[in-house]
């Protein structure tokens, strides 16, 4: 007489826990974005030896959730003319321009020249 089937003594392919490398193909993401989100808590992981395992309803719901995206930078609008000097810019560019004609007018500070 066969016995009951037990359907828990194996697991089914589709119920298998992932490794963060499976799970991060899955989603389309690299190894340290998927390992960020367990260790941020974002994505349910089993800890297994010294890693994590992840079933695929926790990545499904985590996938289905959304990964929170960093808000882009602001870049700053590219002027169509350049932005007026400061004092101190000016100071600078008169002080550069007044060098530049002492070190070519001199000669350079040698003597007895012809």
């Amino acid at each position: 007489m066969p016995g009951p089937e037990r359907k828990d003594a194996t697991v089914d392919e589709d119920d298998k826990p992932l490794k963060i490398r499976e799970a991060a193909d899955r989603l389309g993401l690299d190894y340290a974005t998927v390992r960020g989100a367990i260790e941020a808590g974002e994505l349910k992981a089993i800890p297994f030896e010294s890693s994590f395992r992840i079933r695929p309803a926790d990545l499904a719901e985590y996938r289905d959730r959304g990964r929170p995206r960093p808000p882009r930078a602001k870049r700053p609008p590219i002027a169509s003319e350049p932005a007026p000097e400061t004092p101190e810019q000016e100071a600078a560019r008169l002080f550069a321009e007044q060098a530049r004609r002492w070190s070519r007018g001199s000669g350079g500070g040698k003597a007895g020249g012809r």
